[in-house]
């Protein structure tokens, strides 16, 4: 299985607690995952909302 299951996959808490090491890529790819999925709600919620 190449696919990568859950999104903590690229999160790794205890790496900056051991290590002094923050992984920006990891970081990147949550924020970038989080504002897609936030704008496509939007948008989603726009389409379906009813109105005034």
């Amino acid at each position: 299985m190449g696919c990568k299951q859950y999104a903590t996959h690229y999160y790794d808490p205890t790496a900056i607690l051991v290590d002094g090491a923050y992984d920006w890529h990891g970081a990147v790819v949550l924020l970038a995952a989080t504002a897609v999925l936030v704008f496509l709600a939007s948008v989603l919620f726009a389409r379906g909302d009813i109105g005034s």
